[in-house]
């Protein structure tokens, strides 16, 4: 992606982020509550303050199911309509295993990607009738705890992490490539070297 393309992107990501924040904060601000209430999971959000807030809640309800919507469903839609273009990609191959490896590689991508938007917009659009706080906290930690432990699994298995992160930390271009007195890192891949450090 170009300067001209991410900059603009970025920006708008912490507008949204931003703007989203602050009005989700100015109308909690506005709650009444008629006792002490000992919120029991495992962080503080939004539709908690909801349920344990006495005073009208309708509002703040409207705005956390429309930025549901534009922050938790358009991007899965988004991530849908680029998974069918690699779907048609794959079909395309020609040879059988290149096609097994681009389907196991991108069906746990997938996985991960609609666990988390799956359990986020459960998590901010969960029905009042059948509220059970246990359930909740279970999809809370699905959420917030499972699913970027996955990634980061994931991500530790793709040879461009590894390395973007020898890159990033023993400087390729400033110390060069490491050569024969490189180490291998035990417990991970054999590209994981590290270099030794020029004194």
């Amino acid at each position: 992606m170009s300067l001209g393309a991410c900059a603009p992107a970025t920006a708008g990501c912490w507008l949204s982020g931003l703007l989203g924040s602050a009005m989700h904060t100015l109308l909690s601000s506005r709650f009444s509550f008629c006792r002490a209430a000992q919120l029991q999971h495992i962080f503080c959000d939004i539709p908690l303050l909801l349920r344990a807030a006495c005073s009208s809640t309708r509002s703040s309800e409207v705005v956390v199911h429309t930025a549901s919507v534009f922050v938790g469903l358009s991007p899965f839609l988004f991530v849908i309509v680029s998974y069918l273009s690699i779907l048609t990609t794959i079909l395309g191959m020609p040879m059988a295993i290149n096609c097994c490896k681009a389907f196991s590689t991108r069906s746990a991508h997938l996985l991960v990607v609609t666990l988390y938007f799956a359990t986020a917009n459960l998590n901010y659009n969960w029905p009042s009738s059948g509220y059970s706080l246990a359930a909740d906290t279970l999809v809370s930690a699905l959420c917030c705890i499972i699913t970027p432990m996955l990634n980061l699994i994931y991500s530790f298995h793709n040879q461009e992490v590894w390395g973007a992160l020898r890159k990033a930390l023993w400087g390729w271009g400033a110390l060069g490539n490491p050569g024969s007195n490189a180490q291998a890192i035990p417990g991970l891949p054999e590209s994981a070297v590290v270099a030794p450090v020029p004194v």
